[in-house]
């Protein structure tokens, strides 16, 4: 457990995942609306970034218009992270079952973009080691929020 600065290792995960949004034509950014560049939070920073990495890579895969955003802000003694998106969406009845081990939304297009149905178990592994939590908000061909929050 160290100290995370959250935005920074954010930015350096759009970094890394910038070209492929670029071969997209999507917009990426991170960003904190109040202006905080000392959201820092206790972790494993190799782990928060990992679920960052999962989180964008998931929204760039199913997006194809717009882009993706990362916004951060502190509430109640927790940094709040919000992963954005404009893409395709989840069904309403799908939502409760994204964080199951091997699970995929909409296997016809999960066939197409590949995948294992294993980053989204692993994402609310990390979170919740951390005394996180994290939750999904949906509109089908509207895009997806993944939010979750980590004790700072």
């Amino acid at each position: 457990q160290e100290p995370v600065p959250v935005l920074q290792v954010a930015g350096r995960v759009l970094a890394d995942l910038r070209p492929q949004a670029e071969e997209k034509r999507l917009r990426v950014f991170a960003e904190s609306p109040d202006g905080e560049q000392d959201l820092v939070a206790v972790g494993d920073e190799q782990r928060i970034a990992q679920v960052f990495t999962n989180l964008v890579g998931n929204a760039l895969k199913f997006t194809d218009e717009g882009g993706v955003s990362v916004n951060l802000t502190r509430q109640n003694g927790h940094i709040h992270c919000l992963v954005r998106d404009t893409g395709c969406g989840i069904p309403p009845d799908e939502l409760e079952r994204v964080f199951d081990r091997f699970y995929q939304v909409e296997k016809v297009v999960t066939r197409k973009t590949g995948g294992t149905g294993l980053g989204l178990a692993i994402v609310k592994n990390i979170v919740e080691a951390h005394g996180g939590r994290i939750w999904i908000e949906s509109q089908v061909g509207r895009g997806t929020e993944v939010h979750f929050t980590l004790p700072s």
